[in-house]
């Protein structure tokens, strides 16, 4: 469920819970402006919505310059450029029309007609997809980037400016594009692998001033021996859950 709330009776509580709506940490909305968000959503602390007024589940050290549907999903250490967008409702390409009257029977263009010729016609229910999309974690995805409804973009991975993507993206695979194909792998497979495994984004970046950054094969074997010793732990802050934001908002 959807819900909407004024930023004013919300605004000490995102600050409290680390949640940013500008780089420098400053108030970016007016008070009467409406918040959108899902009941679902979780919020790590240390995020940025840095344009618009949607809130989607997003992790620690992420920001987004993109107003993106609700129901979008945002894992850590991810940097969503500007003007990123969905492509809209699908139509059903596979019946004998594309057109909205096959589906859609309330849009005034086909209701106004149908009953001005006092006729029924025929309506069907579209083909149900899963419009959720879901971003691993570490993804940069460039500016003017169009996704479309249900892919998932795997956690390395990274989108050039102006793609649109289609299908979904493998880990640490660069893509580009339109439609969106496959540039190169950032690391060999072997790496990739050991990325992941390693599962580098469960660490806060403040553990990783004694380890290099630079060289990844270098960076995997000393983090899994600081975390083997216990020097090194997963940073497991709470999120802020919309029940929360509901409750203290006063919402039904």
């Amino acid at each position: 469920m959807v819900y909407r709330v004024e930023y004013s009776k919300v605004v000490e509580l995102f600050e409290s819970a680390g949640v940013h709506f500008k780089i420098d940490g400053s108030r970016r909305h007016q008070p009467k402006d409406l918040l959108t968000f899902e009941e679902t959503i979780l919020l790590e602390p240390n995020t940025a919505f840095l344009t618009g007024s949607n809130l989607y589940s997003i992790g620690a050290f992420s920001y987004s310059w993109s107003n993106l549907p609700v129901s979008v999903s945002v894992g850590r250490y991810c940097s969503l450029a500007a003007n990123m967008g969905v492509l809209g409702t699908r139509h059903p390409h596979e019946w004998m029309s594309t057109s909205s009257f096959t589906y859609d029977p309330n849009f005034v263009i086909f209701a106004r007609h149908a009953a001005e010729r006092r006729k029924k016609y025929p309506v069907s229910k579209r083909p149900s997809s899963d419009h959720r999309i879901t971003i691993g974690h570490d993804v940069w995805i460039g500016a003017n980037v169009t996704l479309k409804p249900g892919i998932r973009i795997g956690s390395g991975a990274v989108i050039a400016a102006g793609s649109i993507v289609v299908k979904d993206v493998p880990p640490y695979m660069i893509v580009g594009g339109n439609p969106a194909k496959p540039i190169k792998p950032r690391f060999d497979d072997k790496l990739v692998e050991r990325l992941l495994q390693s599962e580098w984004w469960n660490y806060s970046f403040t553990d990783f001033d004694s380890l290099d950054i630079t060289k990844p094969a270098e960076f995997l074997p000393a983090l899994e021996d600081a975390v083997g010793k216990g020097a090194v732990l997963p940073y497991s802050p709470k999120p802020l859950t919309g029940a929360e934001i509901k409750a203290w908002a006063g919402l039904a």
